[in-house]
């Protein structure tokens, strides 16, 4: 298995001098704040898209937006498309969601489409018992937007014990725990 194919340019663009060439030799490195090197580089891109290119990425995000838009599915059971259908209903467009490790943060990641800064917060290296306690500091950072915290059965038992200080504290979070290891389905009554 390769990264790369033998042979392929890569760029990397980091803030940290150090960090550059740690695993891979890059063709062209550059220290840089992301943000900065990406306004550098749009400054060469071309003005005006390919109609050709352009039919293509109308197409890709077509794609994008079915498989990312939940299914309305009647049942006498909730199903995870109807919940997530649900939320982003009701939701602020600015709302935050931290995300704690495992398999239900699928439903998060394909059905959520962020369009504010500062709106998706997840663990690194898969860190399970992230999602109260970032959900926590998210709501502190900003207290003036709706701060949604998803985890499993799992990694909700490992950091339950945070939501006392949010009620402590009076810091104003929602939690959303996703339970079991087939199909999530809750009955409706």
């Amino acid at each position: 298995y390769r990264l790369f194919p033998q042979g392929q340019p890569l760029a990397q663009v980091d803030i940290d001098a150090r960090v550059i060439g740690r695993n891979f030799s890059p063709t062209l490195a550059v220290v840089s704040d992301a943000r900065l090197a990406l306004e550098a580089l749009l400054e060469h891109a071309p003005k005006q898209t390919d109609p050709a290119r352009k039919g293509w990425i109308d197409g890709e995000h077509q794609k994008f937006m079915q498989t990312s838009t939940p299914l309305d599915r009647p049942s006498k059971l909730t199903s995870q498309d109807r919940v997530m259908k649900d939320l982003n209903a009701i939701v602020p467009k600015d709302t935050i969601y931290t995300v704690d490790a495992g398999n239900f943060s699928a439903w998060i990641h394909r059905f959520v489409r962020y369009d504010a800064e500062d709106s998706f917060f997840g663990p690194t290296v898969g860190s399970m018992g992230y999602g109260i306690p970032s959900a926590i500091g998210a709501k502190l950072a900003h207290p003036n937007r709706v701060v949604i915290g998803t985890c499993g059965d799992g990694g909700f038992m490992m950091t339950l014990q945070e939501l006392a200080t949010a009620v402590h504290h009076k810091i104003n979070v929602i939690q959303l725990v996703f339970r079991g290891v087939k199909r999530y389905r809750v009955a409706v009554q």
